[in-house]
């Protein structure tokens, strides 16, 4: 069994952009993403059998014919109702959207999504516990208005996720350029 997901890499640029916001939530004792493993993620297919892997990969070939596109980083967001579950910055493309669904059509016989409508995010951090509320909530909103910067999707993954007690490890099962022509 191999734990997979299907994302798009976030340039070096934009990574840099969010070192310092995800700095800064990590000093309130949230679980930051290390910058190192930030992503969009397209699809969690979760524990797949290995014999099903070049199945996956001859879907994700279909979804490669679309051409590129730019998503553009909107402001910070959160997740709960109550109480903050997952920080994340907005994505805004129909073009995102529309792979998602996709993605979904093509995909969820390997792992149905338990929500109806396709989200377009960026997970900054996890949220189980927080030393300083009042900080974070400063935080979010000195964030919410910093640009983020676009992001031109001209690739996907699918990628390995290993769990370790450090934290997850990715690695590339195979890239799927978008269509160019």
């Amino acid at each position: 069994m191999k734990r997979l997901f299907v994302g798009i890499p976030l340039p070096e640029e934009v990574k840099a952009k969010l070192k310092p916001a995800l700095n800064a939530l990590t000093e309130t004792g949230v679980k930051a993403v290390p910058a190192d493993n930030l992503h969009l993620t397209i699809k969690f297919l979760g524990d797949v059998e290995e014999n099903k892997i070049q199945e996956i990969c001859s879907k994700l070939e279909i979804l490669a014919k679309y051409k590129p596109f730019l998503i553009k980083l909107k402001k910070i967001n959160t997740f709960g109702e109550k109480q903050i579950r997952v920080i994340w910055v907005g994505l805004e493309s129909n073009e995102m959207v529309l792979l998602m669904k996709r993605a979904n059509e093509s995909l969820n016989y390997i792992r149905m999504d338990g929500h109806q409508e396709e989200i377009p995010h960026l997970t900054l951090a996890r949220v189980n516990k927080v030393k300083d509320n009042e900080e974070l909530l400063n935080i979010l909103k000195k964030y919410e208005k910093v640009e983020l910067g676009e992001v031109l999707v001209d690739k996907f993954y699918l990628y390995e996720s290993e769990l370790t007690p450090e934290g997850p490890v990715y690695g590339i099962v195979k890239e799927f350029g978008l269509n160019t022509g």
